[in-house]
């Protein structure tokens, strides 16, 4: 059954190579998380309890976390709806070239031919390059890939539903990457002025009554 809508959490300006399991360690700090929805560069936390996803947006957004010290962006997400316009009409504007950015696929049961699989269809790949959380497919022509791009996005694989989207770098030379538009970080001040609430023990008791719906 679907979690209350109060109890969701969107979470992003994460680095790209953050893994699932580190998320789900972040996020399992402040109460019982029913599940984690990831996406490409953003995931949706559902919690069981309004409490816990309150407690963990007054101390996760804004704070500085990951290799590259980004800061995290937390809040409510009554529904993805407008999270996915928006990351849609970003797709929609990367420029077509031949190496595609895949996300979303569970690293834990992944495989690299799995991958090929979905992908060889549209045309000869180049290279299908496994890192952590996300993958680099690279075919040799770009006809290929434009096409890929548009059916395999949205697709399930292994049961999970991958974002694909055109690479605007690729780090196959250990250069930088990002998906399109990824690399822009947010600038955010510092939160000021408000107390945060210490993190709980899961299962430690609550004496406080539940916020207003």
């Amino acid at each position: 059954m679907p979690s209350p809508p109060f109890t969701q959490v969107y979470c992003g300006n994460y680095e790209y190579d953050a893994s699932e399991r580190d998320l789900e360690r972040l996020f399992d700090r402040y109460g019982r998380v029913e599940r984690v929805e990831f996406k490409s560069g953003f995931c949706f936390v559902h919690y069981e309890d309004i409490r816990d996803a309150e407690d963990a947006i007054k101390d996760l957004d804004g704070r500085e976390w990951g290799r590259m010290r980004r800061r995290l962006r937390a809040e409510f997400s009554k529904t993805d709806v407008n999270v996915k316009v928006r990351e849609e009409r970003r797709r929609e504007a990367a420029i077509p070239n031949t190496t595609l950015f895949v996300a979303g696929f569970d690293p834990r049961t992944i495989r690299t031919r799995d991958l090929e699989r979905a992908f060889e269809p549209f045309g000869r790949v180049k290279r299908c390059q496994i890192k952590k959380s996300f993958c680099f497919v690279e075919f040799y022509d770009l006809e290929d890939a434009k096409e890929a791009c548009k059916k395999v996005h949205g697709t399930r694989i292994l049961g999970r539903d991958i974002t694909v989207e055109f690479c605007v770098k690729d780090s196959s030379a250990g250069r930088s990457f990002s998906p399109a538009g990824a690399a822009r970080s947010r600038s955010r001040s510092p939160l000021r002025g408000r107390s945060r609430s210490p993190v709980r023990r899961k299962d430690a008791s609550r004496s406080r009554s539940p916020s207003p719906l």
